[in-house]
């Protein structure tokens, strides 16, 4: 019977040792994979450099986040309640895509296994929110 006992605590210390690990690979592997958000927060916006990814086809490129590093910045400093969409077109160019309540503007291969887009949203012609996605 104690040896039963003994058994089952070592078998469940190897358990627990297993569990442990598998939740830390997993972490891992999650913030390996999820797309690095501090590469946001990198640059101020600069509007020549924002237009010249997308005429040089960086956006597409898998190791360049150029647009990707002035997002935040884009989000917290350059859009603003009132801005109509045609402002933000003056401001950032032609979006990729678009309809009546929202744009998207590519900004690269920040997360390393996927794209990027500065995702902007309006309520009938003017700015409401703005958000990073992740494809």
């Amino acid at each position: 019977m104690m040896a039963l006992k003994h058994g089952l605590l070592v078998l469940f210390k190897v358990s627990a040792c297993l569990a442990l690990i598998y939740v830390i690979f997993l972490a891992v592997i999650f913030f390996a994979l999820s797309p690095n958000h501090d590469i946001f927060k990198k640059e101020k916006f600069d509007k020549a450099l924002w237009l010249q990814a997308i005429e040089a086809g960086n956006v597409n490129n898998k190791l360049d986040c150029q647009r990707g590093r002035m997002a935040q910045d884009v989000i917290d400093n350059v859009l603003s309640k009132k801005l109509s969409k045609n402002d933000i077109i003056s401001i950032l160019g032609e979006p990729n895509t678009s309809n009546n309540m929202q744009f998207d503007y590519e900004l690269g291969w920040c997360s390393y296994i996927d794209s990027n887009s500065l995702h902007i949203e309006f309520d009938e012609n003017s700015f409401l929110k703005a958000y990073i996605l992740n494809h």
